[in-house]
């Protein structure tokens, strides 16, 4: 069976990523340079992805960047005119080249004492490092704009590409020696010194040329608009990235496509080689870099093989196994020696905090995805079976008909992923859903929930009555104090008898992440749930201070990935309690996407604890369908308009703010949910109602915004007596007051105003 490729995602850059390259290989091992639309050049470690350092200095987009043979400077060329020259070990800028126009490309010569730019001025210029003040030698010849520009040959010819000609130089005449034109513009070139060949991208071909002679080897065509390509240092495979965001692998001798998939959520801009050849860079639109195994399953840098379990046992390893079966070890090394990075951690979940907002169709699809992973919640002492079937109608029904229709989603049985209740509510529900016509799942929370605080043999049994109930999934919570004292040992038993109790519904395990003290603890935490057979890990009971935190999410993920990576099953992720809002459902959805891949977004891997986040989401859902609110921008508040409501089925012609007797009249905030209220009933019966605002309007300005609210929320339609009023006894002195100072320039005194 093919193992799956897993890459490792670099993030820290907030524009697409345009260009990489590698160091050769040092003492310290290869270092990797991106070169990036948001102006920061960034060094990280080559075989890992680590950040070192960013490259501050440019004032514009760096769209091409180089390391040195031995990794001690850096070039960038960018937008502002400037290529410069970096201490690639302290980050210092030394030397800045100015330019006539954007610089494009950057390169060394082997011994990094002269540098090679070119740009949008058609002309290559050669500096002198050691003379950075002197005038570079230039060539010129291009027609167009310079893409990339390259030492070759012992740096004794260049290589340079324009928008549809590549050009060969002798460095020594500076002038062209071959010129080979192609039909499309030039994408991307690699150079490639074991064997001189020039790799070349254009349209959907890849073509392999000499680079002495620029005489074709071979080219091979791809399904795709193809950015970038690079060949293995040993010519075994190559590597090419493009508008379909999809990375291909092809073996170089016979052109056959040995593999391809998706990773990046973005075209692909760039695609490296390593200088070991064990794994390839990509950069893409969506502002990440992303490290790639060349052979999938070999150690290698963050990635560890997974060994076969016949090998394992030749080895004398421990294994792991599921409970119930003869063997049930637990492998302690996998958390001995765990550290977590904290501010790392932090600063991650603060850029992921700052992702973009969908909007639109996107938004929708995200949105009804969240909805389909929600596990619907009550879990209150005043639970009934009233309030919990009305719960179960809600599972079935999480998102109004005519939203769906207008979705054109009204077929798919669209609904959330489970009902999660009190042990003693679990028949209700069962019954209700049952009743329904439906196959929803339900949860039962159990072993001393939320506390924990209750002796095993009571967990134990609380979990087997939830089950005999009904439960087809049993959300446990473990001892904290076990985590806190480090008795790893007696959590895995635990949760391993937890396990063995829940027979065959599944287990989710609550790790109250609030109350673990640390994150290398909910590393440990979760690696120990996964080991004892827990479908599912998960992090809070939403009863905590702290519940759902992305610094929390990312650690579980990370050890989620670590696991399946270790045995090669998927245990699923579910965040729980604070998630409100549907832009917080849509983050935490991009983020398990961005972690642990696309198969984890479904409702077998991952799930949403929430109790009112239906509410947000459907709300987003008419801002994303104009044609049922009739512009963009409205929001029915469904739980500020129940009385509005109640008026309007009775019969109303009109509903009215105030007596204008009371002590607060007619404010903004109520006319607007009292406007949205006569929305809501129009699209439900087609019946228009009217509204008036009375009490404590006064002035003629108030009169007007009032005007302007109503045709803003209402349409022009409602502006009629038919459909509005104003009730107010002094508004008409003020009024005649403004007309009057319109048509003269002045305010007239009282006793002039026929209305006064």
């Amino acid at each position: 069976m093919a193992m799956r490729q897993t890459p490792l995602t670099c993030s820290g850059h907030t524009r697409p990523v345009v260009d990489l390259a590698f160091s050769g290989v040092t003492p310290y091992g290869y270092f990797l340079i991106s070169a990036c639309k948001d102006g920061k050049p960034m060094l990280r470690q080559g075989d890992t992805g680590d950040w070192i350092g960013t490259f501050l200095g440019h004032k514009g987009a760096v769209w091409g960047a180089t390391l040195n043979t031995d990794a001690t400077k850096a070039a960038t060329a960018a937008a502002d005119f400037t290529a410069k020259v970096w201490d690639a070990v302290s980050g210092d800028e030394l030397i800045t080249l100015a330019h006539k126009h954007i610089v494009k490309s950057v390169d060394f010569t082997q011994d990094s004492n002269y540098l090679l730019t070119g740009g949008q001025d058609k002309l290559l210029r050669i500096y002198d490092l050691s003379k950075p003040e002197a005038e570079p030698d230039v060539v010129s010849g291009h027609t167009s704009g310079i893409k990339k520009a390259l030492w070759s040959s012992d740096d004794k010819q260049i290589l340079s590409a324009d928008d549809k000609t590549v050009r060969l130089w002798d460095r020594s005449t500076m002038t062209e020696v071959k010129s080979l034109n192609v039909a499309m513009s030039v994408s991307s070139m690699e150079y490639v010194p074991e064997g001189q060949i020039l790799v070349i991208t254009y349209g959907k071909t890849i073509a392999f040329h000499s680079a002495e002679t620029l005489e074709q080897i071979k080219s091979f065509e791809a399904p795709a608009t193809i950015n970038s390509a690079s060949l293995h240092p040993a010519k075994e495979c190559l590597v090419a990235g493009g508008e379909d965001f999809k990375l291909y692998k092809y073996d170089y001798n016979t052109g056959e496509e040995l593999e391809s998939y998706k990773g990046h959520f973005g075209p692909i801009h760039c695609v490296r080689f390593s200088p070991d050849g064990e794994l390839y860079a990509s950069g893409s639109e969506d502002g990440t870099l992303r490290l790639w195994q060349t052979i999938v399953g070999k150690t290698y840098g963050l990635w560890k093989c997974v060994v076969p379990e016949e090998e394992n046992a030749e080895a004398g390893k421990a294994r792991t196994t599921l409970p119930g079966t003869a063997e049930e070890e637990i492998e302690l090394g996998w958390i001995s020696k765990v550290y977590v990075n904290r501010p790392a951690v932090v600063r991650h979940a603060e850029r992921i905090q700052k992702w973009k907002t969908l909007k639109g169709n996107w938004q929708a699809a995200w949105l009804l995805k969240a909805v389909t992973c929600i596990d619907l919640t009550t879990l209150s002492g005043d639970d009934t079976p009233s309030n919990v079937q009305r719960l179960c109608f809600k599972a079935k029904h999480p998102i109004r008909e005519d939203l769906l229709k207008a979705l054109d989603m009204h077929d798919k049985g669209i609904t959330v992923g489970a009902v999660c209740v009190y042990p003693a509510r679990v028949t209700d529900a069962v019954n209700a859903l049952k009743s329904a016509g439906c196959n929803i799942p339900v949860a039962s929370v159990a072993a001393g929930f939320p506390s924990g605080q209750t002796p095993l043999e009571t967990k134990l049994a609380e979990i087997k009555l939830a089950v005999e109930y009904g439960a087809r999934e049993i959300d446990i919570v473990i001892s904290r104090s076990l985590v806190l004292t480090g008795q790893w040992e007696g959590l895995y038993e635990e949760i391993c008898q937890c396990r063995k109790a829940c027979g065959e519904a599944h287990m989710k395990t609550i790790l109250a992440t609030g109350e673990l003290g640390s994150l290398a603890n909910v590393y440990k935490a979760s690696m120990i749930a996964m080991m004892a057979g827990s479908d599912f890990i998960k992090t809070s009971t939403g009863k905590e201070v702290e519940n759902a935190t992305f610094p929390v999410g990312i650690v579980m993920m990370r050890a989620i990935k670590e696991y399946y990576w270790q045995t090669g099953n998927k245990v699923g992720f579910k965040p729980a309690g604070g998630i409100r809002t549907a832009k917080e459902a849509i983050t935490w959805l991009m983020l398990v996407k961005e972690e642990l891949g696309v198969e984890w977004l479904t409702p077998e891997l991952f799930r949403l604890g929430a109790s009112s986040l239906l509410g947000d989401i459907e709300q987003q859902l008419v801002l994303a369908v104009p044609v049922l609110c009739g512009r963009e921008g409205f929001v029915a508040f469904r739980d500020d308009v129940e009385e509005s409501n109640r008026a309007d089925q009775l019969g109303s012609d009109f509903i009215k703010t105030s007596t204008g007797k009371e002590v607060e009249n007619a404010t903004f905030p109520v006319g607007i949910v009292m406007m949205r209220a006569i929305k809501e009933y129009y699209w439900q019966t087609g019946n228009k109602v009217g509204f008036k605002p009375a009490g404590g309007i006064r002035t003629a300005k108030e009169a007007i915004t009032w005007l302007m609210l109503v045709k803003e929320e209402l349409g022009v339609e409602w502006l009629t007596p038919e459909l509005f009023r104003l009730g107010a006894s002094s508004l008409l002195g003020d009024i005649e007051q403004q007309i009057f100072y319109h048509v003269t320039g002045s305010y007239a005194l009282q006793h002039e105003l026929a209305m006064a």
